[in-house]
C-alpha cells in the first residue's frame, strides 16, 4: 500500500475508533444494544433532572415533525416516566412524557436492533397508544389525536409497519443526530462537573457506536482501492492493529447493506418481480427496521442472516444471506430451498470472495450472477 493510502487510512481508523481509550462507566457495565437499562434509562433520567434537559429534548423532536402538527408549547411542564424516582414503565411504554398543561402525550419506543412487535394485535407504537386511551390512569387521553408516537432509531429509520401510521403523529429521530445534538446542548448548559462529565462519558460510547458515516465510507473507498494489502492486514494473525479489525466491521456493515440494496434495485427492474418494501423517491428501499438488526449481526458476530422476500407471477421467494452462501428459496410455511445463487458468505469477510465484495466493481459482477441464476431458476426471458 502507499505511504499515504496508509497514512489515511490510520487517519480515518483513529477518527473512528479514537474514543475507545480510557474508562467508561456506559461501556463497562452495559451492552451497548441495552435498550432498556442503558438507553432509555439514561435518556428518561436525564428528562427527569432539569426541564432545561427536557425542553431541549422536546424541540429536537420538533425539528422532525414533518407533518407541522407538534408544538413545543403544549410540553412546557410535563411527567416523565420512568424518572430518576420511579423507575418502572408505564403501560411498558419506553418512555412516556405527559403534558400537564394539555391532554397531550408523547410515547417513544426506543430501538436500538430489537424487532418491532405486536401490541394487542397492533403494531407496537398503536398499540401503546390504544392502552393509553383505554387507561383509567390517564382519563384525560381519549382522542388518538392527542398522541405524539416517537420512533427512536440508530439512524432515524420508519417502524416495521410504517403505512399503519398514515393517519397518526409519527415521528423519527435518531441517535445519531438527535440524540448526539441532545446531549451536547445538555452538556452546554450544565455546570456539575461530575453530570458533564457522565454526559461526554454517554456521548463519546455514541460515537464509537455510531461512528461519522462519512469516515466508514472513507475507510471503505480506501479499502476498495487497496484490496490485496488490506485483506492482508484483515487476516494476518502477525498485525496487531486491533482498531483497524474493529472499524472493519463497520465497512463489513456497509458493504453487506449496499450489496442487498443494489441487488434488490436491480432485480425491481425485472418486468414481474415486486418487493414488498417501502419506496422513497422512486426508489425500493429494504426495510431497515428488520434488517438493520441481521446485518449488524452479520457484520459484528459473524454469525445469523439475512432475508429478502421478492413475488414473481402469484409465488413467494426468499433469497436469504447467510454463512452458507446466498440461496433462493421459495417462501411458504417452510422454506424450500431451490438453488444456490453464489458462495459469497457475508459473515466471514476472511474469505477472499467475501472481502472483495467491498468493492463495487466486484460486488455489480457478482450481482449480475445472482441476477441471472435467478432468471434462469424462475424462466425470465428479457
Amino acid at each position: 500500500m502507499e505511504p499515504k493510502n496508509e497514512e489515511e487510512m490510520k487517519t480515518i481508523v483513529g477518527k473512528i475508533e479514537g474514543k475507545k481509550k480510557g474508562f467508561n462507566l456506559f461501556m463497562s457495565m452495559f451492552n451497548w444494544y441495552n435498550e432498556k437499562y442503558l438507553h432509555s434509562s439514561f435518556i428518561s433520567m436525564m428528562l427527569s433532572l432539569d426541564e432545561r434537559y427536557l425542553k431541549l429534548f422536546i424541540e429536537e423532536i420538533k425539528k422532525n415533525d414533518d407533518k407541522g402538527n407538534f408544538c413545543v408549547e403544549d410540553f412546557c411542564k410535563c411527567d416523565v416516566f420512568p424518572n430518576i424516582n420511579d423507575h418502572a414503565e408505564k403501560l411498558n411504554i419506553d418512555i412516556l412524557i405527559t403534558s400537564k398543561t394539555t391532554n397531550k402525550v408523547i410515547i417513544i419506543e426506543n430501538k436500538t436492533f430489537a424487532k418491532d412487535r405486536i401490541v394487542d394485535g397492533n403494531p407496537q407504537l398503536l398499540g401503546y397508544g390504544k392502552k393509553i386511551i383505554e387507561s383509567a390512569e390517564f382519563k384525560n387521553i381519549r382522542d388518538e389525536k392527542n398522541i405524539y408516537y416517537v420512533y427512536l432509531s440508530l439512524r432515524g429509520v420508519f417502524p416495521s409497519e410504517k403505512e399503519e401510521f398514515k393517519d397518526k403523529n409519527l415521528i423519527t429521530i435518531s441517535y445519531d443526530k438527535n440524540i448526539r445534538n441532545w446531549i451536547k446542548k445538555c452538556s452546554g448548559l450544565e455546570t456539575d462537573d461530575f453530570k458533564r462529565s457522565l454526559m461526554q462519558q454517554y456521548l463519546d460510547m455514541i460515537d464509537i457506536a455510531l461512528p461519522a458515516v462519512k469516515d466508514i465510507l472513507d475507510l471503505k473507498r480506501l479499502v476498495a482501492g487497496n484490496l490485496d494489502d488490506a485483506f492482508s492486514m484483515y487476516t494476518s494473525e502477525e498485525n496487531k492493529d486491533v482498531d483497524f479489525k474493529d472499524a472493519m466491521k463497520h465497512v463489513m456493515w456497509h458493504t453487506i447493506d449496499d450489496f442487498i440494496t443494489d441487488l434488490i434495485k436491480k432485480m425491481a427492474r425485472i418486468e414481474g418481480i415486486t418487493f414488498n418494501i417501502p419506496i422513497s423517491n422512486g426508489e425500493y428501499q429494504i426495510n431497515k427496521t428488520d434488517l438493520h438488526q441481521k446485518i449488524t449481526r452479520m457484520a459484528h458476530k459473524q454469525a445469523g442472516k439475512a432475508d429478502v422476500q421478492f413475488n414473481y407471477k402469484g409465488e413467494s421467494y426468499n433469497i436469504c444471506f447467510s454463512s452458507k452462501g446466498i440461496e433462493l428459496s421459495i417462501d411458504g410455511g417452510k422454506a424450500k430451498m431451490i438453488d444456490d445463487l453464489s458462495g459469497i458468505n457475508f459473515c466471514n469477510f476472511k474469505c477472499r470472495k467475501t472481502f472483495d465484495m467491498i468493492n463495487k466493481d466486484e460486488a455489480n459482477i457478482e450481482i449480475e450472477k445472482v441476477i441471472d441464476k435467478i432468471k434462469s431458476k424462475l424462466n425470465i426471458t428479457e
